[in-house]
């Protein structure tokens, strides 16, 4: 058993180092995208004609409608341990200090030493959450948390190039994520 959580606690660390990402950046391919769905919108296309960038990145800022559920890229564990998520639902340490001490050690080589931040966009985070705290009450409890603290909205560029479903049962996954800048309106405006 103890060689089997030390395997586990491995490949836990491997998860974390190997996580997926998010771009902040557009590709040009994604700036003609962007440009594309800036012209199909009427209001957009006004303030595209008039140049004003700043009109167009507020748009694009707004929360996605309908909303789009994604899994987010960056996670804290005080965020889990301590926060209520959007269901509010909230971590019940008891689930956590009735685990083994292999148990506890390998929940916390899910998330980085320094940042203590993991990555829940990475599919195998969000099974080893759930591996992790399985068991008795309050367990399952502590997975919906740390489930529903996994995810959020996304803004309207972020749901542009997001994938998935996007429910809250099925989040999906973010290719750009951030906020809309002038300069990444810019960048799709100053196209041919």
């Amino acid at each position: 058993m103890k060689i089997m959580l030390t395997a586990v606690a491995f490949l836990m660390m491997a998860t974390v180092a190997s996580a997926q990402t998010t771009s902040s950046t557009l590709t040009p391919a994604q700036c003609a995208t962007l440009k594309t769905d800036i012209t199909a919108d009427a209001t957009l296309n006004t303030a595209r004609t008039g140049r004003q960038d700043d009109v167009i990145a507020t748009a694009y800022n707004a929360t996605a409608s309908p909303a789009f559920w994604v899994w987010k890229s960056k996670l804290s564990r005080s965020d889990i341990v301590l926060g209520t998520s959007v269901d509010a639902t909230t971590f019940n340490i008891a689930g956590l200090t009735a685990r083994t001490a292999q148990e506890v050690l390998a929940f916390q080589t899910l998330f980085d030493p320094i940042t203590s931040m993991t990555n829940p966009m990475n599919p195998r985070v969000r099974v080893n959450f759930g591996a992790l705290q399985d068991g008795a009450a309050p367990q399952p409890a502590n997975i919906t948390h740390m489930t529903a603290m996994a995810r959020r909205t996304t803004n309207r560029l972020e749901r542009l190039f997001a994938t998935g479903t996007g429910s809250t049962g099925s989040p999906g996954l973010m290719v750009f994520e951030g906020p809309a800048t002038t300069q990444l309106i810019a960048c799709a405006l100053n196209l041919p």
